[in-house]
């Protein structure tokens, strides 16, 4: 199954615009950028899926209870939600991280390269 990123955005150049001659360096900072942000872009995308999951179970859980299942045949059904919950939990951390790592490395890359390629044009 192959898993479709959102394109990551790029920061504003209004020197690049269509039919313009774009400076080479600026292109390749861009793509530089958007080849850090995709640790960050998949552990976003896997919390959100975890969480759109998470709001399908409990919708599940709240019809079983208003259809008056009985609390022992809804066990199994709550020890997976609790599971749920644990790798939203990691996966929150896993984004976390992900984010400060991100900004750390385009920090990085700013004070190296960000400043001279985008005002000495």
């Amino acid at each position: 199954m192959t898993t479709i990123m959102p394109a990551p955005s790029t920061a504003y150049d209004p020197t690049l615009v269509l039919g313009s001659v774009v400076n080479y360096l600026k292109v390749k900072y861009i793509q530089k950028i958007a080849e850090i942000q995709k640790p960050q872009l998949l552990a976003q995308k896997r919390l959100d899926d975890m969480m759109i999951s998470h709001n399908k179970l409990q919708m599940v859980n709240d019809q079983m209870i208003n259809m008056e299942v009985s609390t022992e045949d809804m066990v199994e059904f709550r020890k997976e939600t609790k599971k749920m919950k644990r790798a939203m939990a990691r996966a929150s951390l896993a984004f976390a991280k992900a984010t400060i790592n991100l900004q750390q490395s385009l920090l990085e890359i700013d004070a190296k390269v960000g400043k001279t390629i985008f005002f000495d044009t």
